[in-house]
């Protein structure tokens, strides 16, 4: 993941406080990223579950990816439902569950089986309970020196990473990217032969998959 995604990332941890029923019962936290990366990753959405809310975890997902009230969508297009098994999969194995322990008179955690208490980190969010289901919505990348941002090409709101554009190939004068002046001779500006050239394989950016794991993280 490059630095100015990550920064990007970081800008949009910023402390949250939100509550779920009223405000006497508001909570301060702190969003949770997930690493994986899932589509082209150009699109940032949150997702919680029912037993987690109002604390969410965000996530990186494909610009295709389409949620309700997306009307303008384009036939076809991948609904976020379709993955969320696997995301919430994801969450489990970098932040853990806590579908194994509940909330004894005491509001302490205690293992469901053996009844014996369990550490608060091991239950609490960004440890994830995934029980009794969850929901998603759209989040927009924070605006940044740096960050190359555009309005979502079909979502009522939210923007989208650009495309990075490539560079354009930069090709000798001399000999016109052949590295050769005459039939015989070498490119004096060149000053060696090209490189032989390779077929290139075919690069699968559909984002109808499910998920990736970003190398460059």
């Amino acid at each position: 993941m490059s630095e100015t995604i990550t920064t990007a990332l970081k800008a949009a941890q910023k402390p949250v406080t939100s509550y779920l029923w009223t405000p006497d019962n508001s909570i301060t936290f702190t969003p949770a990223v997930l690493e994986r990366v899932f589509g082209d990753g150009r699109a940032l959405f949150s997702i919680t579950t029912i037993n987690d809310r109002p604390a969410y975890w965000i996530i990186r997902g494909c610009s295709t990816w389409m949620i309700s009230g997306d009307y303008r969508a384009p036939d076809g297009s991948p609904d976020f439902g379709d993955f969320a098994d696997d995301i919430l999969t994801a969450i489990e194995e970098e932040y853990g569950t806590s579908d194994y322990y509940e909330l004894n008179a005491q509001h302490r955690w205690i293992d469901s089986e053996t009844k014996k208490f369990v550490p608060t980190s091991w239950a609490e969010f960004p440890v994830i309970n995934t029980h009794d289901g969850c929901s998603w919505g759209r989040l927009d990348w924070p605006a940044l020196d740096g960050v190359e941002i555009e309005a979502h090409p079909f979502a009522n709101r939210g923007n989208v990473l650009k495309v990075e554009a490539t560079p354009p190939a930069v090709v000798c004068s001399t000999c016109d990217g052949t590295g050769k002046e005459g039939r015989h001779s070498i490119c004096r500006d060149c000053d060696e032969p090209p490189s032989p050239q390779k077929r290139a394989e075919p690069v699968d950016n559909s984002c109808g998959d499910r998920g990736r794991d970003d190398g460059n993280r």
